[in-house]
């Protein structure tokens, strides 16, 4: 969806399946965003520059799971919520490109008690 004269902007949700069972299914939703700032600066355009920023996030939500690792009595303790995000950039004069990307996730766990929130960037 085009918003706004060089915005862009892109809404994914759904049910995950594991081959034909849904029941077992996780939510997966996320967002992204794009700009294409050249369109608001004509000395940009004039020079034959193209400057683009964005973002992206997808959530992913599940049910907890009783997981035992085998020959042993060890449960794992899986997140319910996990989540992945990126942020990017790519500026271009003419042939000389520099597309710069970081991307990372993060782990969360929402309760009544309190809220715990681990964001792990590679």
């Amino acid at each position: 969806m085009t918003a706004w004269k060089g915005v862009q902007f892109k809404v994914l949700g759904g049910l995950q399946r594991r081959y034909w069972d849904w029941k077992h299914g996780a939510w997966v939703g996320g967002a992204d965003l794009e700009m294409n700032l050249e369109q608001y600066s004509s000395k940009m355009r004039d020079k034959g520059i193209t400057w683009m920023v964005g973002a992206s996030g997808v959530l992913k939500q599940e049910g907890d799971e009783d997981i035992i690792v085998s020959g042993t009595n060890y449960r794992l303790d899986l997140p319910t919520t996990v989540g992945a995000f990126d942020v990017r950039s790519r500026f271009q004069k003419e042939t000389i490109v520099c597309w710069p990307s970081m991307p990372g996730k993060a782990r969360i766990l929402l309760s009544i008690t309190d809220i715990f929130t681990t964001v792990v960037m590679p």
